[in-house]
This record gives C-alpha cells, structure tokens and sequence, in this order.
C-alpha cells in the first residue's frame, strides 16, 4: 500500500512536470503570434478565435472531408468558371463545397427550405427576391458570422446598406456580394471623340454643354431605345434612378425606393425634369421621341458605329457592349460615369449584382469557412481572369482583368462615392415591373405629361 502511495506520488510529480514544460512551449509558440489586426477576420461576437478565423482553419485541413452546398441561378459559362473556383478551393482544404444551378431559385429554395433540404448558402440575382426570403425568416444575419469592421473593409459601407433587410425579428444583413455590374456609364465612339476635341464632361452643365457642341457640329448627340419585348420601358427607369442618386441623398433614394417617399414629390420629379432635358430634346434624341418609343435598346447603341456615325453617346450598363456590332473592338469605345448634378452628391453608381447568404439554420464552421472565401476577391479572380466577373471586393487585384475594359469598370465600381441597387429590382413587382415601365413608356410617348405620368407610377403601389 505504502508502495503504492509513493508511485502514484511519483506519477503526479512526473504529470505536473510535463504540463510545465509543455504550457512553456506553448507560451512561447503564443507570444511568436502577432496580435489580431484589422485585416483579420472578426467574428460576429466580436472575438477572434485562437485558431484562427475558419478560412485559415479550412486551409489547414481542420474541415477535411465536410460538405458545403451552394444554390445558385447562374449557368453555362459562368456556372462552369465557379466550379473551378470550387475544384481549386476544394483541393486546398479538402472540402466538398458544391454548386447546385437551379432556373428558379427562390421557388427551389422555399420548397427545399420548407422540407429540410435547404443549401448552406443561397444566391439571388434580385434583392427582391432575397428581400422576401429574408420576411420569411429563411435568412440568416450574416453579421453574426463576420463584425461590421470587417465587411466595410472588404466591401465598403454602401454595399452593406443594400443587403440590410426587415426579417421577422427586425433589421439583418441578409448577405455578401458577388459578381456585380453598373450603369451608370455614358458609351460613346472614340475615333469622333478625337476628331472633334470632345473633352469628358464631369458636370451636368459640361454634359449639356458637349451635346449643344455636338449638335452644332452636325450630330445627335443621344441614341435610346425603350422597346424590350415584355420588359419595354425598364432603359428609362434606369436613367431616374441614376437620376436620383444625384439630386437627392441616399437615404431619400431608400425612401422613394421603399415607397415612403412618392413619385409625385418634388424630389423625383426634379429626376424627372432633368431627364427630360435630353429625351425631349428632338435636337439631342437621333429619332426624336417616336424614334425612341419605337428603337429596340440593343439596337440603340449601333448608331454610334455607323459610318458615318448617326448619334455619339448612349447611356447604359456595361452589359450593352454585347449588343455593339461584331467588328467593334473595345479600343473603339470608351465610356465616362454618368456627371454629377449636385456636387453634395458626387457620383454615385447604379449597380446591380449576386448575394451570397447564409440559409437559416445552417450555420456550421465549415459553411462559416466557405462565406469568408466568399468575402474575398479571391473567389472571383478566376472568373475574372476569363472575362466573367467584376469584382466588389476591395482586396481584388485590378491586375487579375484580361481587360483594360473591365478593369476600367472594377476600378470605377471600387472607387465610386456610393453604389445603391437598381430602385425598380427593389420595388414591388407591381411597381418596378408593372407602373413603373408602362409609365416612363407613356410618357416619353407623349401620352401623359409628368404629373399623370407620375400620379400612373405611383398607383402601383396601392394595388
């Protein structure tokens, strides 16, 4: 028994020995660590963990073997350019993340979300669509996995005000941004440019001006086109919406967006007024206002290439230069962000773009691993090395852009004073797909002026 007392006396002498030396090292191995910065990610609950954040612990193979679902809409090139981006992530932690493509996301995911078999993360196109996902209670607060600090770092604070959301239980930020878009860029020839000395307008009165210059040296200075089969009227809705952002402040464009602020307020149409100085202009329009009713917007833009060229400037999104003619190169073009109206305003963008979100419910460390991927530039530079993507991301590499074309665009989107989202995405369908395209339409047609035209927009919010 004495024996006994001695070894096990022995024993724990031995035991509280190595945890000594072994606390030693690991206090030495602590203090090697450089302390958290800025850079880091930081938790929702505002700590980093010792791991470090579940990226890293990803990368050191910590989620071998774990399985990631992502639902999407987007396919063909795209779709196949993301799986790669997957393979490789895949191959550097070992995971399984996987892209599913469904035609009909929100529809999809609202079935598989009621029956249990929801994705880990979804995608939508539309923040209509992820505004209403989000009143269902489907969505998870992405700002319980990453702090605030760190998603202004990585984005910026205007795309964050985007995806801040009413859910069932108040305000969330519903997700993180992808493969984004603008328009509010202003096309035009370069070769006509260069030949008439036409210096870029960064004013509302240097734009009126260069189109009065341009009209004196024989030209339109405008080319627009309306029709769009089912979707007619949605150009002109583009121009009021850039339109807004410059003569009023953000929140009043979130206002007007959510329908507290009314089309028949003077602030819109301020919006209004100003457009109307060019599209009603018969001088500035080539085909004046019948010609513009009537012009289909993928045709619009290939006046400009004709020889010689019929109008010189067209305003639209980046997307139009697949509608210019085969033999034009991106040399031939250029564009300027649409000029500021009110100095106090600067210039804003008006963007489009993908979420990522969180699905409700499945907020596991893997999947926490797989959205901070998804916060950096990173998950992008694949698609962008082939021509696909613009990143919003501000620890992109401008560098990654096969382009100078689309480097110009990602600059101009990671530069720009503010960005919100296309207000009629954001509107309810009967507004921004329903009054708000038959509206501009009848009154660019001469049908209604600006205050029925105004009064017919409105009327979709009350049905």
């Amino acid at each position: 028994m004495e024996f006994m007392k001695k070894m096990s006396s022995l024993f724990v002498t031995i035991i509280l020995l190595m945890v000594t030396v072994l606390s030693g090292c690991a206090g030495d191995k602590i203090s090697e660590v450089a302390p958290p910065t800025d850079e880091q990610v930081v938790e929702g609950n505002g700590e980093v963990t010792s791991e470090g954040t579940h990226l890293e612990r990803a990368y050191a193979g910590e989620f071998s073997g774990q399985t990631v679902t992502i639902m999407g809409a987007f396919g063909d090139n795209l779709q196949l350019l993301f799986e790669d981006t997957l393979r490789e992530f895949n191959e550097k932690t070992q995971m399984n993340v996987v892209y599913e493509q469904s035609e009909d996301v929100p529809t999809t995911f609202g079935i598989r979300f009621d029956g249990g078999n929801a994705p880990d993360i979804v995608s939508f196109p539309q923040p209509g669509a992820l505004r209403e996902q989000v009143g269902r209670g489907r969505i998870a607060n992405i700002e319980e996995v990453f702090s605030r600090d760190y998603l202004e770092q990585q984005y910026g604070s205007s795309w964050l005000d985007m995806t801040m959301m009413e859910g069932p239980n108040g305000v969330i930020n519903a997700g993180i941004w992808q493969n984004v878009n603008a328009k509010s860029f202003v096309w035009y020839p370069v070769a006509e440019f260069e030949e008439n000395g036409y210096e870029i307008p960064t004013t509302w009165d240097e734009l009126i001006a260069l189109s009065d210059q341009m009209v004196e040296d024989g030209y339109y200075p405008w080319t627009l086109g309306l029709e769009s089969g089912a979707a007619t009227g949605w150009p002109a809705t583009d121009w009021i919406e850039d339109f807004m952002l410059r003569v009023v402040s953000l929140e009043d464009y979130d206002r007007w967006v959510s329908g507290d602020l009314e089309f028949a307020s003077p602030e819109v149409k301020k919006a209004f007024d100003y457009m109307e100085k060019i599209w009603f202009n018969e001088d500035y329009v080539y085909g004046g206002r019948v010609g513009i009713v009537n012009t289909n917007f993928g045709d619009a833009p290939k006046l400009m290439f004709t020889e010689p060229a019929k109008a010189l400037m067209i305003k639209q999104g980046s997307f139009i230069q697949d509608f210019f003619p085969d033999e034009v190169e991106p040399g031939d073009y250029d564009f300027f962000i649409t000029p500021s109206i009110d100095e106090a305003y600067g210039q804003p963008l008006l963007v489009g773009g993908d979420t990522m979100s969180l699905v409700e419910g499945q907020d596991r460390p893997e999947v926490r691993a797989v959205l901070e991927f998804l916060t950096t530039g990173e998950s992008l530079r694949i698609l962008i090395e082939n021509g696909a993507a613009i990143s919003p991301h501000q620890d992109s590499d401008l560098t990654w852009y096969n382009s100078d074309m689309n480097r110009k665009i990602a600059e101009a989107i990671l530069t720009a004073d503010a960005v919100r989202f296309d207000g009629s995405d954001l509107m309810p369908a009967e507004v921004g797909t329903g009054s708000f395209w038959t509206g501009m339409v009848d009154w660019v047609a001469g049908a209604t002026n600006t205050d029925e035209a105004l009064k017919e927009i409105q009327s979709g919010f009350n049905k």
